[in-house]
């Protein structure tokens, strides 16, 4: 493929993902087909084929986008060297932020039910990453250098900040709201004793 072409074809790709994610936005997945797609697009439904094998294929790579570039983001982003409050306020800021996002409320759910039949490659590796730099900070500012301590307080914490990040999806009923005040207490307790 020339230059030329590969220009053209990404083009061509990047207008059908911002119609699809628009009309994702505005009718839901169930309620958008591949021809409402190509559509608002203005490209025929064999353009569509061309970049993607199926709607679910097309949602999950953006899904994919859309999070690992917030994980990434998070991870670039980091103070290198705060207190434990400081780290607490600013992850729990990231997940305020990802978590009220109007993609993550409108999306969250049908990324959910399609992901059970699709694999996160970028979502993964950037996951990882993110869990890196919970690692390396709960150790760095608690001085604990019992490695199984250290990876489950880092579990611990993942596992609270992302149900924290969820709480703002309609997949989330009320009740299981986390507090962020709460929240933050009660993980600075707990990384204290480690």
């Amino acid at each position: 493929m020339g230059i030329r072409q590969k220009e053209k074809a990404d083009m061509t790709r990047n207008e059908l993902s911002d119609a699809m994610i628009t009309l994702f936005m505005e009718k839901g997945y169930e309620n958008t087909s591949i021809k409402d797609i190509a559509e608002q697009a203005g490209y025929s439904v064999g353009s569509f084929y061309r970049h993607w094998k199926s709607k679910q294929q097309a949602f999950m790579e953006f899904w994919d986008h859309y999070v690992s570039g917030f994980i990434r983001e998070s991870v670039e982003n980091a103070p290198p060297d705060c207190s434990l409050e400081e780290m607490i306020d600013y992850l729990i800021g990231r997940s305020e932020t990802f978590s009220r996002n109007e993609i993550t409320v409108k999306l969250y759910v049908t990324s959910q039910i399609l992901s059970a039949m699709y694999e996160y490659e970028g979502v993964v590796s950037w996951s990882d990453k993110y869990r890196e730099m919970l690692y390396t900070f709960i150790g760095r500012i608690t001085g604990c250098r019992d490695e199984q301590r250290l990876a489950s307080a880092t579990n611990l914490v993942h596992i609270i900040l992302d149900r924290h990040a969820m709480q703002y999806s309609s997949f989330t009923p009320s009740r299981h709201d986390i507090d962020s005040g709460t929240m933050k207490d009660c993980l600075i307790a707990m990384l204290a004793q480690l």
